[in-house]
């Protein structure tokens, strides 16, 4: 859950350069095999993704300065801010100014009056302080981690790329995406943003063994980046824009979650008691419902002329956490009745993936709603292929 979200943004829709556009519309297009990513050589899966441990470095000498009552330089606060994780935590969710003075709180004895009050005030910065000061009480903990993880980089690397790898077309013989994952405190979880993931040590320490999935979730995030197709100028509205960014959820996370969510959500993982598990294996129990509402909306959508707000929110509020449970089920409908390579051929249309979906739910033996014609038509025009 993102609590200082400033703006909406999916950093699915950003298509990096690393692939040309040809080899980009040929895995949207289903060209490509799910088996081209074993064609990798163990060296470029060990070396896809590069450890940063610089924030926390700074991180930790300036919680040290400000438990000691002096604040940082404002050249030191820019480092850390202009680091590799931090910096793209500002750009794309959590400000600046809200990020260093969260900081500030947890540790300088002259914010302690702030603190308390932030508190009676049930502030929403105050998690961010509340996850510092955690932090540094397991200290030593995180410490060794980050030490383990920094020799064992190589390793979680092949493994995560792999895992990645089996919900992924990649085009043989393109170059190999290469990419950082910067560790850097700010909530308990982990960021998948276009060419980098941001990793929390705490959630880190939490994960263990378990590690590896969430690094192949937010893999799988940058692999898709590379292959999503455009937006169309009608998608580009004040209208559709909850709706395009709904559609990109569902998609992303909708597969990436078939990587990662069997492995903690459900049976012995390691959050399956969790009340935030319990609450998304409910969802994906009645994702059934949320399609029937969200066919709905969009066929408001297309009729509405004017004042469409609350259309545009009630799309929002149908895909419950971010779209994580409706996207597993329909990505899980698809792979379980059509196969992978079915849930593959256009990971980077979000239009598509509701059209295979419509194909599986009607080949399924269970009595799934449908998206309907029109709204199918509708999300169409919202996307095109490079």
């Amino acid at each position: 859950m993102n609590f200082f979200i400033r703006k909406r943004c999916l950093c699915a829709i950003i298509t990096l350069t690393v692939f040309s556009a040809t080899a980009a519309s040929s895995t949207a297009s289903g060209d490509a095999k799910p088996t081209d990513c074993n064609a990798l050589t163990k060296e470029q899966l060990a070396s896809a993704l590069a450890f940063e441990f610089g924030d926390m470095d700074k991180l930790w000498k300036i919680i040290d300065q400000l438990k000691s009552g002096s604040d940082p330089l404002p050249e030191q606060w820019n480092s850390l801010a202009s680091g590799p994780g931090y910096e793209s935590l500002i750009k794309e969710e959590i400000p600046k100014d809200v990020l260093l003075e969260a900081i500030r709180t947890a540790f300088l004895p002259s914010k302690q009056t702030q603190q308390k009050q932030w508190r009676e005030q049930g502030k929403a910065a105050l998690r961010l302080v509340e996850h510092f000061i955690e932090l540094d009480l397991k200290r030593r903990e995180v410490t060794n981690l980050l030490l383990q993880l920094k020799q064992e980089q190589g390793t979680l690397s092949q493994h995560a790329t792999e895992l990645a790898c089996g919900y992924f077309s990649h085009p043989a013989g393109e170059r190999w995406p290469r990419f950082s994952v910067a560790f850097a405190a700010f909530q308990k979880d982990a960021r998948g943003y276009s060419s980098s993931i941001v990793m929390d040590p705490l959630f880190a320490l939490e994960a263990g063994d378990n590690l590896v999935y969430w690094l192949a979730h937010e893999t799988h995030h940058i692999l898709r980046h590379t292959v999503t197709v455009s937006t169309t100028r009608n998608a580009m509205s004040a209208t559709n824009e909850s709706l395009v960014w709904v559609l990109h959820q569902l998609q992303s996370e909708g597969i990436g979650d078939q990587i990662d969510k069997r492995h903690t959500f459900f049976n012995d993982g390691y959050l399956a008691h969790s009340k935030f598990a319990k609450f998304f294996r409910d969802e994906v129990t009645n994702a059934p419902a949320r399609i029937a509402e969200l066919d709905v909306l969009i066929r408001d959508l297309q009729e509405c002329q004017q004042d469409c707000d609350t259309i545009d929110e009630r799309i929002r509020e149908t895909a419950v956490m971010a779209g994580h449970p409706l996207g597993f089920f329909m990505a899980e409908t698809i792979d379980r009745t059509l196969g992978r390579e079915a849930l593959l051929a256009d990971i980077g249309n979000p239009a598509q993936f509701l059209v295979s979906y419509n194909r599986a739910a009607l080949k399924s033996s269970k009595d799934l709603p449908l998206f309907s014609d029109s709204s199918l038509e509708y999300v169409l025009r919202l996307f095109t292929d490079l």
